[in-house]
């Protein structure tokens, strides 16, 4: 648990991709933190990282933060000196056709359902019932560019320079009585029921293995 956090740092920068289990990550690290925390949630959700140099030189407490927008990251490559301000936590979730079969249901709510959490996909804790009743609706042939592009979005993460990996498989060891973990219940659902042109998404998507290349 001790890894989650470095007091000697101003706080913990967790380093992911939507749809990977970071707000739990937060909470928990707020629920097991020894000392105070403050969750300060999604930053630099625009294209810059004046959000996250403006917390580095912000005053205690300790700062729990995620960066999942993709473009922030391009210019925290070289920004080792940046980042050594914070223990940064690289939130992986290796397992691509899973985190797929997540993203596609989760991309059928409106920008303003997302953000809201108020589509008939929540954002966690979604009975398998309601994904099974729309299946056939949201089954569509899926362009390979699309799927692309979602991964490129993915592939910055292993340029940042990280002081610890986690996996969204082991979330679950992190879990409280009042933090629980809360996965949506897809259940038996495979990308052949959603998607129409699954085999060749499934083999661009197995391809995806940058693991060990941080």
């Amino acid at each position: 648990m001790k890894k989650l956090w470095n007091q000697n740092k101003v706080g913990t920068l967790i380093i992911s991709c939507y749809r990977s289990g970071t707000h739990f990550l937060q909470d928990a690290i707020a629920e097991h933190c020894p000392f105070p925390t403050e969750i300060i949630g999604e930053i630099c959700t625009g294209n810059s990282i004046q959000q996250l140099i403006d917390l580095t030189n912000s005053n205690a407490p300790y700062k729990l933060c995620i960066l999942n927008n993709s473009a922030p990251k391009f210019y925290l490559t070289t920004a080792e000196k940046l980042l050594s301000n914070w223990h940064v936590i690289d939130l992986t979730r290796h397992n691509k056709v899973n985190h797929f079969i997540s993203h596609w249901f989760w991309f059928q709510n409106t920008l303003e359902q997302q953000q809201n959490d108020t589509g008939k996909f929540r954002h966690h804790n979604t009975d398998h019932s309601v994904y099974c009743q729309y299946l056939n609706e949201i089954k569509k042939t899926v362009s390979l560019d699309f799927v692309i592009v979602w991964l490129q979005e993915q592939l910055i993460n292993r340029f940042v320079k990280s002081d610890v990996s986690i996996d969204y498989t082991e979330l679950i060891e992190y879990q409280s009585d009042t933090i629980r973990w809360l996965p949506n219940s897809y259940e038996n659902i495979q990308l052949s029921d959603i998607i129409i042109n699954h085999k060749e998404i499934t083999d661009l998507l197995l391809n995806f293995n940058i693991t060990g290349h941080n």
